[in-house]
C-alpha cells in the first residue's frame, strides 16, 4: 500500500498533491462554517488553477501512460485560466444570482498559472 501511494506521489507530484490536499482541506473547513476573510474569499481561487492543472495530470498520465508529455504548455494554462474566468466570473453570475462576479478572482487564476509554471512544473522541464 505504501509502495503505490509513493509511486502515485511520484506521478503527481509532491507540490501538486499538497496543493490537492490545501484545497480540499480549505473546502471543509469552509463547509463546517468556519470563516477567515481573506482565506475563504481568495485562498481557492488562487490554488484552483496549479490544483486543477496537477490533478489532470495525474488523470492524464493514467489515459496516456506511454505518450503523455506533463509538462504544460504557456497556451494550455493560459486556456485553463480563461475557461474558470469564464465559467466561475461570467457564466456562474449570471445564471444564479447567489455567485457574484469578482474581477479579484480573475487575478487569482492568472498569478496561480504563473506559479505553477513557474514553480511547480519548472523541475520537470
Amino acid at each position: 500500500m505504501l509502495n503505490l501511494l509513493k509511486k502515485y506521489l511520484s506521478i503527481l507530484g509532491k507540490k501538486e498533491a499538497l496543493l490537492i490536499v490545501l484545497f480540499s482541506v480549505n473546502q471543509l473547513i469552509e463547509k463546517f462554517g468556519i470563516f477567515i476573510p481573506y482565506v475563504h474569499s481568495y485562498f481557492d481561487d488562487l490554488i484552483a488553477v496549479p490544483a486543477t492543472l496537477g490533478l489532470t495530470k495525474f488523470l492524464m498520465y493514467f489515459i496516456h501512460r506511454n505518450t503523455y508529455k506533463h509538462l504544460y504548455t504557456p497556451f494550455q494554462i493560459f486556456v485553463v485560466i480563461c475557461m474558470f474566468s469564464v465559467y466561475f466570473e461570467w457564466y456562474l453570475p449570471e445564471k444564479y444570482p447567489y455567485h457574484y462576479r469578482d474581477y479579484v478572482d480573475i487575478l487569482c487564476y492568472v498569478v496561480g498559472g504563473i506559479f505553477y509554471y513557474h514553480f511547480i512544473q519548472k523541475k520537470s522541464r
